[in-house]
């Protein structure tokens, strides 16, 4: 999935970093990961979205086959949904001034990709927002600043099936039913229902698919629905 030269991707046990896409990655091109840095931050020291999973992958197939990434945000129990449901916190008091042109760019950014997911999708319903369930706008919000880069991107909502080894951090997820009813209702106001597991295209074609995938991860073999 990732180059292990780069430090900051994971690599194994040893190395568990989350992928971020705004610094020098083996995913995509160099100047895009600038891109997206300028477009989230005013100032670039500032922090952004950590990927449970991101890899390249094929968009289509044919003539209109090209590269593209798949983006993952997996979850094993339902209070990992509940608990991703604040908004970003404001700066304190004592903040810098960096970091409340951060925490404006942000919101900026997120009402772009509002404007942007509206026009690609034929949908009005779009309501991603820095003051609520912020992990999943920008989730939303990066796949379709990607896709105004010309990145084709698949963004997968991942659950994992019976982890009941969590229990005891929350309720696991017991079918893929179950699984879509968590995602939906979380996002529900913010996402349109009816964008899940469709294709959406930009103007120039670049494709975009957020889907909802289930999988179910015994010790010996794995299946997968969606």
């Amino acid at each position: 999935m990732v180059a292990s030269d780069h430090e900051w991707l994971p690599a194994g046990f040893e190395r568990k970093q989350e992928v971020r896409l705004d610094r020098p990655n083996p995913i995509i091109p160099e100047a895009i990961s600038a891109k997206l840095k300028s477009w989230w931050m005013e100032d670039r020291r500032g922090g952004s979205p950590h990927w449970d999973i991101a890899s390249q992958c094929v968009v289509g197939a044919g003539p209109s086959e090209r590269q593209g990434v798949l983006l993952v945000e997996a979850k094993a129990h339902w209070a990992e949904v509940e608990g991703a449901g604040d908004g970003k916190p404001p700066p304190g008091r004592g903040a810098s001034d960096a970091s409340r042109a951060n925490h404006e760019r942000i919101g900026s950014a997120i009402a772009d990709a509002n404007d942007g997911l509206r026009s690609m999708t034929s949908n009005g319903g779009w309501r991603l927002s820095r003051d609520r369930c912020y992990q999943l706008s920008n989730r939303f919000a990066w796949a379709w600043k990607l896709v105004d880069l010309g990145v084709p991107v698949i963004l997968v909502y991942l659950g994992f099936l019976d982890a009941t080894e969590m229990s005891d951090e929350g309720s696991p997820f017991a079918d893929h039913g179950d699984w879509q009813h968590c995602v939906m209702s979380h996002a529900r106001g913010l996402v349109p229902d009816e964008v899940w597991g469709q294709g959406h295209r930009a103007d120039d074609g670049t494709s975009f698919i957020p889907r909802i995938v289930s999988v179910r991860q015994p010790l010996t073999a794995a299946r997968i629905t969606a």
